[in-house]
């Protein structure tokens, strides 16, 4: 009887090891505000802007979540788009920007889930930073507009108290990025974190 109980503990704490081997302390962050001074996407096109992040590798790609933590949010967009306040309808909505010199605040909100990140222990979670360009029309090249931080290490501390949960809003402010003359383009990004672990 005694051996059958240390078999059954024994196999107990393997299966936890296993289950807990393969946990993950996820981070995504969230755009709750945002603002730049100045954006063309061309010579000829006055002061438009669609802008995108890099790292999504395409111009117009990507999901958005309809829910994330309890909140809701447009699916009609694409998930690459870093968005202005003005709305310009095409295939998917576009958030547009129109700063031309002077500064103008977005109020959407909604993830990057191209900058999510999924690691073996919350302790793991690093600093990112998050470059935008302008997608400019016809022949000419996509010029950088700024970037900024996304903070993941902000979900260590919600993590080490629960399994879920939303972070402080924290502002970024704008970074240099591609932009040899002058200040970036990009003067701050207000983000929140949602922080989870997968089972």
């Amino acid at each position: 009887m005694q051996t059958r109980l240390w078999i059954c503990l024994a196999f107990s704490f393997s299966f936890f090891q296993i289950e807990s081997a393969h946990a993950k302390a996820c981070a995504i962050p969230v755009v709750v505000e945002s603002a730049i001074t100045d954006i063309h996407e061309n010579g000829m096109n006055g002061p438009w802007g669609f802008a995108f992040f890099v790292d999504a590798k395409k111009v117009k790609t990507g999901e958005i979540p309809a829910t994330l933590g309890g909140e809701n949010f447009d699916t009609n967009v694409w998930a690459s788009n870093f968005q202005g306040p003005e709305l310009l309808k095409d295939k998917r909505d576009k958030h547009e920007w129109t700063a031309d010199g002077e500064l103008q605040v977005s109020k959407r909100k909604y993830p990057l889930v191209f900058h999510q990140r999924c690691h073996s222990a919350p302790s793991e979670f690093q600093k990112l930073i998050v470059k935008v360009k302008e997608d400019d029309e016809g022949f000419s090249p996509d010029d950088e507009i700024g970037a900024f931080e996304a903070d993941l290490t902000k979900c260590a501390g919600v993590l080490s108290r629960a399994r879920e949960g939303w972070t402080e809003v924290h502002v970024s402010k704008g970074l240099k990025y591609g932009i040899k003359k002058g200040p970036a383009d990009i003067k701050y990004v207000a983000l929140k974190y949602w922080c989870y672990k997968t089972e």
